[in-house]
């Protein structure tokens, strides 16, 4: 329980910088792209430790293919080819 509430909080860390970046950084480029970026991956390979019990030697590996897919849609427009670049929660994904 112990190590689920340490993942816990450094999920909630994350998930407070995600929303001052958003909130304060989104004309800064660089900080939305980049910073943003990672505390995401971070949060979720926090979130997926708060509630399963992974080996880091495999999460990382998923989380990070996660992440790299995510990346290559935004860049291959997939959202814009599907019909959705209007929505506003793949907008913020």
């Amino acid at each position: 329980m112990r190590r689920s509430l340490r993942y816990l909080i450094l999920a909630i860390g994350c998930f407070a910088g995600c929303v001052i970046i958003v909130m304060f950084f989104s004309e800064w480029a660089i900080i939305r792209g980049f910073l943003g970026d990672v505390l995401v991956v971070a949060l979720v390979y926090f979130l997926l430790k708060v509630g399963y019990e992974f080996r880091p030697q495999r999460l990382a590996p998923a989380v990070l293919a996660v992440a790299v897919l995510v990346e290559g849609a935004q860049y291959l427009q997939v959202a814009r080819h599907v019909g959705l670049a209007g929505n506003e929660a793949v907008q913020l994904v």
